[in-house]
């Protein structure tokens, strides 16, 4: 490359981490690894790279990291806290970094997005990037859209920018659509939504590596956005049953419908809510007396003794109020099935297409999806995930 040193954000991420792997074993190249919390970074420390530590809402931390890099590769955006504080990371913390790097004279900035900028709900069945986003209320795709029109007011000032948008991108490390999807299986719950015959429209992590490493050698990138997708990754059902088979024994795929799995969400919203109301109560100083009416009755008394067993103290109030608690654990809640986000991807028949980024930069995945899985699952084994 023609790059002395590269600034990676969120480099102790899932992408970032190995987007610091591929740029400091291809050598040739400065890697300066952006973290955010020193006790995620081990996976990037063995590397020997260069770690600063960044806090995007901090412009000064953010001009130390920047200070001698030629390019950037913005992987960071908000995961904690609150809604809003999690949307001034991705948004404003975008905006400033990226303020900063037009100003530092850097020569390339490839911004990881997100296919989630054209929202959770109906979309048509193709996808290419002529399609203006329609993120709609969702906290995480309307926060990706803003950064991304942050980026655009900087790209006209001329900073020289590349946006990715990867679609579900899965692999060794990946909780949403590696680890979430083996733990559900295992749980045994309902996993698919429908007949899960619709497109996965998923990116294998290295896959998406390489496109970060195109648009960072491409000239003709600078200005562009792509969608980076692989084309071969087949359905819901497909990505499913490879998971099930990495099982010993294999894991059994359960299905429920759309209108079951409206059921069961809001059955367990329900409960929570109870449950969280019967706590309070717990902890409330006018419970001893319930309590110990309660413990008369066996069946509230197992109840209760459960209940208080999730409780803050709930144990040292039982024998305050000369009450012996259950020695019977709570019961297991039920899976839950699929997030609403995952169950709306697995219902939406829509597929988001490469072209653009394989005729205008010659990216083809360099991973196929059977040798992804078979690499995802000795992670997972080496891991004791399976």
């Amino acid at each position: 490359m023609e790059y002395e040193r590269v600034l990676v954000t969120g480099a102790s991420g899932f992408v970032g981490s190995r987007v610091v792997e591929q740029l400091t074993l291809a050598g040739h190249l400065h890697v300066r690894a952006g973290y955010h919390r020193a006790a995620r970074a081990a996976r990037i420390a063995r590397l020997g790279v260069e770690l600063v530590a960044t806090d995007l809402l901090d412009p000064q931390s953010l001009r130390a990291a920047l200070e001698g890099c030629d390019a950037v590769v913005h992987c960071a955006y908000g995961t904690e806290g609150a809604m809003r504080e999690t949307r001034a990371v991705t948004v404003r913390g975008t905006a400033t970094l990226a303020a900063l790097a037009r100003s530092a004279g850097v020569r390339r900035f490839v911004h990881l997005s997100s296919v989630a900028v054209w929202g959770f709900g109906a979309r048509p069945p193709s996808i290419d990037e002529t399609l203006p986003p329609s993120p709609g209320r969702h906290a995480y795709a309307s926060a990706k859209a803003a950064a991304e029109d942050a980026l655009s007011a900087e790209a006209a000032r001329g900073l020289p920018v590349v946006v990715l948008r990867p679609t579900n991108v899965f692999g060794p490390h990946s909780r949403f659509f590696t680890v979430a999807l083996i733990e559900a299986l295992r749980a045994g719950g309902p996993a698919l939504i429908g007949d899960g015959r619709t497109p996965a429209n998923t990116v294998y992590v290295d896959n998406l590596v390489a496109a970060v490493i195109a648009a960072l050698k491409r000239p003709e990138a600078v200005g562009e956005t792509f969608i980076v997708s692989d084309d071969d990754g087949g359905t819901w059902r497909d990505l499913y049953e490879a998971y099930a088979a990495m099982g010993s024994p294999p894991f059994s795929i359960h299905s429920i419908t759309e209108a079951e799995h409206r059921a069961l969400r809001a059955r367990r919203l329900r409960l929570s809510d109870l449950r969280a109301d019967l706590r309070a109560l717990a902890r409330s100083p006018e419970a001893g007396q319930l309590i110990r009416a309660a413990s008369e009755r066996p069946a509230l008394r197992r109840a209760a003794g459960r209940l208080l067993r999730g409780t803050p103290g709930g144990r040292d109030r039982v024998r305050a109020w000369g009450v012996r608690p259950s020695t019977q654990g709570p019961s297991p809640p039920a899976p839950p099935g699929p997030s609403p986000e995952l169950a709306q991807l697995q219902l939406a028949n829509v597929r988001f297409r490469s072209d653009k980024l394989r005729k205008a930069l010659g990216w083809e995945p360099p991973v196929p999806f059977a040798q992804a899985m078979r690499l995802t699952e000795e992670w997972l084994r080496f891991s004791r995930l399976p």
